[in-house]
């Protein structure tokens, strides 16, 4: 069984666990946008971490196990639906977005550049999608789970999971300021993608489904 794989075994285990506690209704309405919006296929970045096909379900995956883990060991007060929805979405921004007809403008294209080995700046797997109306992944990602009906615990930990890599916490005052589930998050996203993914290489291509 590849990466993959596993991570999706273990997606399909929270799913049924999100749908049965009291995030159910909005994990429902999140469920809807997430089989259209092509969660299961996007990268988790243009050339960074898990810049591959299914990126963003690893990534995720990831992210929420290693919350829980820490969880265990710092119990701040959190239910563990917060943790799982949050560490689940927090990226889904990285989808993209449904306009009003429908459609769906992904984030993330194919770069037909791309040089598999060529380090670059402009040498990523994947590149922008210039469609508009254009968010960042942080804001459109917090708008869409308070659409969808999530605690605003969730909500302000999706906002700004990116902690001190993101100049905007800093300039509205989130630095500290965050619940325990922001920091939590942080903490796990952070950890995640600057180390095990970005500099160990955790997903090799081949492994990607």
């Amino acid at each position: 069984m590849n990466v993959y794989d596993k991570k999706m075994k273990l997606y399909r285990e929270w799913d049924k666990e999100l749908d049965a506690g009291p995030l159910a209704g909005a994990w429902v309405n999140a469920c809807s946008f997430m089989g259209r919006g092509g969660y299961f296929e996007a990268p988790a970045s243009t050339r960074f971490h898990l810049s591959v096909k299914g990126g963003l379900l690893i990534h995720s995956v990831c992210v929420t196990e290693l919350a829980l883990r820490i969880h265990e060991i710092v119990p701040i007060e959190c239910p563990r639906s917060f943790i799982l929805a949050a560490g689940l979405l927090h990226d889904i921004g990285k989808c993209g977005l449904l306009d009003d007809q429908g459609a769906f403008h992904p984030r993330y294209t194919p770069n037909p550049k791309y040089r598999p080995g060529l380090v670059s700046k402009w040498n990523g797997a994947y590149e922008y999608n210039d469609s508009k109306p254009q968010f960042t992944v942080r804001d459109l990602s917090a708008l869409l789970v308070a659409k969808w009906g999530f605690p605003w615990e969730v909500i302000q930990a999706v906002l700004i999971h990116d902690g001190q890599y993101d100049p905007a916490n800093t300039a509205l005052d989130y630095k500290g300021g965050g619940s325990p589930l922001a920091g939590l998050l942080q903490m796990a996203d952070c950890f995640h993608a600057q180390q095990l993914e970005k500099t160990q290489g955790i997903v090799p291509m081949e492994e990607v489904g």
